[in-house]
């Protein structure tokens, strides 16, 4: 069994203090010695010193009743003073219990806030304010810098941060001594292997009472790994900008060459088309009816190829020409695009609430609508067929659904009728040059809006595009 030395030497004392107190006359009152013992005896936990006070005061009492003195047994003296000495035992062990719970508190808040300083994912140290010496640091600053704490202890601050950034140190650490606090500075400390940690600084001073600066409570937060991730976006970014670079100049040149290609294959086709009309008008009346049949083909394939190359000019041109904003009303916008379709005489169209009426690139705009119409019209299988418009708006763009109640389109070519040249009818059975949608579905994109089909064949099927209610210039020609 462990003894406390503390606990065994005051009970040493009232073995003595109570021999004492027999033997020296009550009006002396050695017994006030067991209040020094209490006092003396502080070191003890709280609830033995209670138990050494109870002691000290039943002491007090029996010590008056079989003193050697009898004759002051019944002074009202030797009792007063009796009395005062358990006041003052008792008094002794108030203030002694006090304190030692200070103590108790302050020693339990010392160790939490070390575990806390040794535990904590940042790295501190405290900062001498005249020499700059660390003075001490937790381990985490060990572990990340790779040092032992006899390594860095002693030292400079500039020792643990790496010679690049000394200059900024140095004008924290005058902050510091100056101003008492540094805020959020970004430093980089040094590794013993020599690598670069990026930290953020925060310093606060630790004063006396007098206001005078003792040392520095300075934290790091590691911050490398976000460092690693900024430059790792910022080199996606700059990747990502080098691609768009490179496609924007593939596209320009793919567009130069379908616009060469368009234009120039123009000529040729012109020439044979008058050949053919030619020798036709020259000589038809010479050559057999199969041998004109062969060069009327020859023009309705002449035309073919030019109003794919029309539209394959048109298509390299979307987003480079300097379309004007203007105001568009887009009823009258939409009536002009269905007259000029052609529809039968007994197709009809419908104009489903109010469509609306602002400022945006009309000839865009027009063609967009103008195809839309010509493909329902064209592409329906009866000559009593409508054609609904409407028009539905959020914050940013209106929605426009072109529907007819045609045959409608199998879901699995709803994807292919916006490629170019691609169309669901026969060549020369009414199919067109495939590049209307195509066009369409590049005009809405270029102006960041979407368009879709929604269509349950054979039902009748519905287009659907979202235009800007807004459109800036440069956003369509850049």
């Amino acid at each position: 069994m462990k003894i406390n030395k503390h606990l065994l030497g005051s009970v040493s004392l009232i073995i003595l203090v109570f021999i004492s107190d027999l033997l020296t006359p009550n009006i002396f009152v050695s017994s006030i010695l067991y209040a020094l013992v209490v006092i003396g005896s502080i070191k003890i936990r709280p609830r033995s010193l209670i138990k050494l006070a109870i002691i000290c005061s039943l002491l007090t009492i029996i010590g008056h009743f079989i003193s050697l003195d009898p004759s002051t047994e019944n002074s009202i003296f030797a009792i007063g003073n009796r009395l005062v000495s358990v006041g003052a035992i008792w008094v002794a062990v108030y203030s002694a219990v006090k304190r030692s719970g200070g103590d108790i508190a302050l020693a339990e808040s010392e160790r939490n806030f070390k575990s806390l300083y040794e535990t904590s994912l940042d790295m501190f140290a405290s900062i001498n304010p005249i020499d700059a010496s660390i003075l001490n640091c937790n381990q985490r600053l060990c572990y990340r810098l790779g040092y032992s704490k006899s390594d860095i202890i002693g030292k400079k601050v500039f020792f643990v941060y790496h010679p690049d950034c000394h200059k900024l140190v140095e004008s924290a650490f005058n902050q510091f001594v100056s101003q008492g606090t540094v805020k959020n500075t970004k430093l980089e400390l040094k590794t013993k292997s020599g690598e670069k940690v990026g930290v953020i600084l925060n310093v606060n001073a630790v004063r006396d009472n007098n206001g005078r600066i003792l040392y520095s409570a300075s934290s790091w937060t590691d911050i490398s790994e976000i460092i690693l991730a900024e430059e790792r976006l910022k080199q996606n970014n700059e990747d990502l900008r080098q691609a768009n670079l490179e496609l924007i100049r593939s596209n320009k040149e793919l567009d130069e060459f379908a616009y060469a290609a368009s234009h120039d294959l123009k000529s040729p086709l012109r020439a044979i088309d008058n050949l053919s009309k030619w020798i036709l008008k020259d000589s038809g009346h010479l050559l057999p009816e199969k041998s004109r049949n062969d060069l009327e083909t020859v023009r309705v394939r002449v035309a073919r190829m030019n109003s794919l190359l029309s539209g394959l000019l048109e298509f390299s041109r979307i987003g480079q020409m300097n379309d004007k904003i203007e105001s568009v009303d887009t009823t009258e916008v939409v009536k002009s695009a269905f007259e000029l379709s052609l529809p039968p005489t007994g197709f009809s169209l419908e104009i489903e609430g109010s469509l609306p009426k602002f400022e945006t690139v009309k000839v865009p705009f027009e063609k967009v609508m103008r195809n839309l119409l010509d493909n329902a019209i064209k592409h329906h299988d009866r000559e009593d067929g409508k054609v609904t418009i409407r028009c539905n708006q959020d914050l940013e763009f209106y929605q426009f659904d072109i529907e007819d109640d045609g045959p409608g389109i199998s879901e699995k070519y709803r994807e292919q009728i916006f490629h170019m040249f691609k169309t669901l009818k026969p060549k020369g059975k009414g199919g067109g040059s495939g590049v209307g949608l195509a066009l369409v579905k590049k005009t809405v994109e270029n102006l960041k809006g979407e368009i879709d089909i929604d269509s349950a064949a054979p039902t009748g099927t519905i287009f659907r595009f979202t235009w800007p209610q807004v459109v800036e210039e440069r956003s369509f020609n850049e």
